[in-house]
């Protein structure tokens, strides 16, 4: 056997070795813990764009009431 062929094949055990068994439970607690993450930030996302429908509705309203009030300050000055 030539030495190229056991760097190889010492290469190709280290590869098909298991996984450590803690450095897997390490990588599944990171990933759950980005997995709480997204689940936080997408909830905050969803809540401010809530918040800004219902302050985009609050406006319009607004700003329909002040046409409204208005308007008819525009027809009781022109009786006088």
């Amino acid at each position: 056997m030539s030495r190229i062929e056991s760097v190889s094949r010492t290469a190709s055990a280290a590869a098909s070795a298991p996984p450590d068994p803690a450095s897997s439970a390490a990588q599944a607690a990171e990933e759950a813990n980005l997995a709480v993450q997204h689940q936080a930030f997408d909830f905050q996302t969803e809540e401010r764009a809530e918040m800004q429908r219902e302050s985009d509705a609050l406006e319009a309203l607004m700003l329909a009431q002040i046409k409204s009030e208005d308007a008819y300050m525009q027809k009781w000055i022109g009786l006088i």
